[in-house]
């Protein structure tokens, strides 16, 4: 019996110790990101954890030690009497007593799935670059994505499938993502006809180009500038790449659309750039496109196409529509004299009433 009762309270101390290892990876994990106040919280309740436990005072040292702060024997007094509770609380459910932190990309009435979906994925994350998952290009397993995404999926179909009937595209050309939580993105499929895609063909994969394990497609050639501009651009929810005719001409003799017209101006600036010319699918186009694309929702490739970004698809799609009607008439005006550029203070009073343009007050209807 005795022999039982020890190999019971050693397990059960081996099965905290993992725990308390999971948990303090998510709250590394907040940490690391920025996620302050998440991550304060989240340390409460791993400490309190730590507290009611049998194995206590050796899990609140691994948890000290991984926060940095001091031994937990110098302080277990103040820890005595605490209610064991769930280390999720707060986030997973969306239940706590206390108002929850939320991190940034979810509002305060955001489900609980979707937390405890980002704080899993998250976890997933700090460890892949921690070198533990071992999976090589396969990034999380399907268990641990707990969402299928298909309403996500169906929309990056509909909005590829747009492209192509307004001629934005032809065939099998550019390519459509949206971003989803925990540094995730969908994109389009490589060298498939957009009308016979099924949600299953979108490929959801990281920033980095690792894809989900259990995705059955390899994504679009050009996934790594669609990777790097949601990395460092956190206002791009979504991306919009085409070949369409008047852009692609205007990336061609490699020159960038001055302001011209007012309407440059939704681009973000006083112009809509042109990216230097590299490979396609290369890291040396995305760092191009970077460059073009700093205060701007829009840039033109040299001697490839272009790029939009949006808040959401439906945006992105309609600012690539503007600049391919943009750079039409554009080139029109260059069969003449040439247009008449508006200056930059101009363009500044134009970027400044862009703000507010086509937005109702929230008092309206």
């Amino acid at each position: 019996e005795r022999r039982r009762r020890i190999s019971r309270t050693r397990a059960r101390f081996t099965l905290d110790i993992a725990m308390a290892d999971l948990l303090s990876d998510i709250q590394q994990f907040l940490k690391a990101s920025g996620f302050k106040r998440a991550a304060k919280a989240f340390s409460s309740d791993l400490i309190e954890q730590a507290a009611s436990s049998r194995s206590g005072l050796a899990l609140q040292a691994r948890l000290r030690a991984a926060n940095g702060e001091e031994s937990a024997s110098s302080s277990q007094g103040t820890l005595q009497g605490v209610t064991k509770r769930n280390p999720l609380s707060g986030f997973a459910n969306g239940r706590s007593s206390k108002r929850r932190r939320t991190p940034a990309g979810f509002s305060d009435n955001s489900g609980g799935d979707e937390m405890e979906e980002f704080l899993i994925s998250a976890l997933e994350q700090y460890r892949s670059k921690k070198g533990r998952t071992g999976n090589g290009s396969t990034l999380v397993s399907p268990r641990i994505v707990k969402r299928d995404y298909t309403k996500e999926r169906q929309q990056v179909i509909d909005t590829a499938v747009s492209m192509q009937s307004t001629g934005l595209v032809l065939h099998t050309s550019g390519n459509v993502s949206i971003r989803v939580p925990g540094d995730l993105m969908l994109v389009t499929p490589t060298g498939m006809d957009y009308k016979a895609l099924k949600p299953t063909d979108i490929v959801l994969m990281d920033f980095k180009g690792r894809v989900v394990e259990g995705e059955k497609r390899k994504p679009s050639s050009e996934w790594r500038f669609h990777g790097d501009i949601y990395a460092k651009r956190p206002d791009a929810k979504a991306i919009v790449h085409t070949h369409s005719t008047f852009c692609t001409t205007m990336a061609c003799l490699r020159r960038d659309v001055p302001a011209f017209h007012y309407m440059v101006g939704a681009a973000g600036g006083n112009s809509i750039r042109c990216a230097k010319y590299a490979t396609y699918g290369t890291q040396e186009l995305s760092n191009a496109a970077i460059i073009a694309l700093k205060d701007r929702k829009a840039c033109l490739l040299a001697n490839h196409g272009m790029i939009s970004l949006g808040k959401d698809l439906k945006s992105a799609l309609k600012l690539a529509e503007l600049c391919e009607n943009l750079c039409e008439m554009y080139w029109r005006t260059l069969q003449t004299s040439g247009p008449v550029v508006l200056d930059d203070r101009e363009m500044g009073v134009i970027l400044e009433k862009f703000k507010t343009y086509g937005k109702q007050p929230k008092s309206c209807c």
